[in-house]
């Protein structure tokens, strides 16, 4: 660890955790000191000031922020919050965060993880996936600009959704960058007047990583998307005010009401699903290490599109499951699961849908590699119950495959007989399910399975699990 104390102050270099020890002393000179004790055995002293040497708990220990808007103390709500991470905090020898985590005592526990978010580690190189309905990125934001300009690239699918938003500091102005009916936009508000321009013909919602930019002068406003660029007159005579604050992705739920009252639409009210990368805001370099506030993101980006593959047979309709499944519709309503044969590709089965609740993921599918001529056993991997089943009164033995249409270059065999065409999760979980290929030179094939549950007797199974599901 490396720290340099300067002053008053004790600053510590980023990206790793550091050991520090706090130890009050009150003197008999009535002369108080803060001794901080670094790991490698160096002691920094600084003596407290004025009448502030009194270390008495007064509204209880406060970790990360401070909840108690009532009080007058003189240090509340003048220190901002901690964003990170912390671990082994001892106080007067009580573990505070394993007593929190426990609820051994009245802890109040807001907007905290009880693990090391990925997000603390991550570097401006790395992609960010807003993942959650509520996501958001909050950075801090430079007021002062002859022109102000921005680039990035982003990845979705969503025909509405906050890329950036800054709420300007006049009661009626913002700025927002948005996906707005699967196209790209921009609006400029400057109290009553509005300047709004987009990128037409040309849907950046389409899967694919798209370059955008926007650049707006005291004459101009400035809208780019690959290479396609669109520009309008700026009409309003000054630039707009911008706050100190930017939002990417998304808006705190306590700030979504006063940005509709704006006149921000429903992106605001949306938020963003997607990944977005390589941020430049005024040509400087943005990403999670800059980071004020988030929620419901994740560094790299986790987003991808299977349907863009064309997975489903002709007529079908896909749609989009998950962060990177896909769910394919028949075309007569009946049959649950329309796959093209021939493809390869990891995906999940669902339940049938007596309502959008009881829609239920069931199965993941994985493929499997087989040398040539070799033998391979097919795993819980392989196929991956995700359904919690037990729940429904189903065991191992419950849950059956049949194969409804075997492999082309190989053959399944079961408990090595390939006359065998059901077994069980049971069977699969014993290593007894085996594929054997045939030596051809062929590099792919396909087995058509279907899945079907079975209830203990005391158990009634629903109707949305009844049947079979290939």
């Amino acid at each position: 660890m490396k720290a340099a104390f300067t002053g008053d102050i004790l600053q510590l270099h980023v990206g790793q955790f550091k050991n520090l020890n706090f130890l009050s002393r009150i003197q008999k000179s009535n002369t108080p000191s803060l001794e901080r004790e670094r790991s490698l055995r160096d002691n920094l002293n600084s003596k407290i000031p004025g009448k502030h040497y009194e270390l008495n708990i007064h509204y209880g220990l406060f970790v990360g922020d401070h909840r108690n808007k009532n009080n007058s103390d003189l240090f509340f709500g003048h220190i901002k919050t901690f964003r990170g991470c912390l671990s082994g905090l001892k106080y007067n020898d009580v573990a505070v965060l394993e007593t929190a985590r426990q609820r051994q005592s009245q802890a109040t526990v807001e907007g905290i993880t009880w693990n090391c978010a990925a997000e603390f580690e991550a570097s401006f190189d790395q992609p960010i996936s807003f993942v959650e309905d509520d996501a958001f990125l909050v950075i801090p934001q430079k007021t002062k600009f002859k022109d102000l300009s921005m680039k990035m690239e982003i990845k979705t699918i969503v025909s509405d959704g906050l890329i950036f938003f800054n709420p300007g500091t006049a009661k009626q102005d913002f700025l927002l960058l948005e996906v707005s009916n699967y196209s790209l936009s921009i609006t400029v508000k400057v109290s009553e007047k509005t300047v709004k321009l987009s990128v037409p013909n040309k849907p950046v919602a389409d899967g694919k990583w798209n370059q955008i930019s926007f650049r707006l002068s005291s004459t101009t406003i400035e809208l780019a998307m690959n290479e396609q660029v669109e520009f309008s007159r700026n009409l309003h005579a000054s630039l707009i005010q911008l706050s100190e604050i930017s939002y990417i992705g998304g808006l705190e739920v306590s700030r979504k009401f006063r940005a509709t009252q704006k006149g921000c639409g429903l992106s605001c009210d949306l938020g963003y699903k997607g990944c977005i990368r390589s941020i430049y805001i005024m040509d400087t370099k943005r990403g999670l290490p800059d980071a004020q506030s988030s929620d419901g993101l994740l560094p790299g980006c986790v987003w991808s599109y299977p349907c863009l593959r064309h997975p489903c047979q002709p007529g079908a309709t896909c749609s989009q499951r998950g962060l990177d499944s896909f769910q394919c519709r028949c075309q007569n309503n009946i049959d649950l699961s329309c796959v093209q044969r021939n493809y390869t590709e990891s995906y999940s089965v669902f339940s049938r849908a007596a309502s959008l609740a009881t829609e239920l993921e069931l199965l993941s599918v994985e493929p499997l590699e087989v040398l040539e001529s070799g033998t391979e056993i097919i795993t819980t991997t392989t196929l991956h119950l995700v359904l919690d089943y037990k729940k429904y009164g189903i065991k191992d033995d419950g849950v059956t495959f049949t194969v409804q249409q075997g492999p082309e270059h190989g053959a399944v065999t079961v408990d090595s007989w390939p006359q065998k065409q059901t077994f069980s999760l049971l069977d699969v979980a014993r290593d007894k399910v085996h594929y054997v290929h045939d030596g051809s030179e062929d590099r792919r094939d396909v087995i058509a399975l279907s899945v079907s549950f079975s209830a203990a007797d005391t158990f009634t199974l629903p109707v949305y699990l009844q049947g079979n599901f290939r």
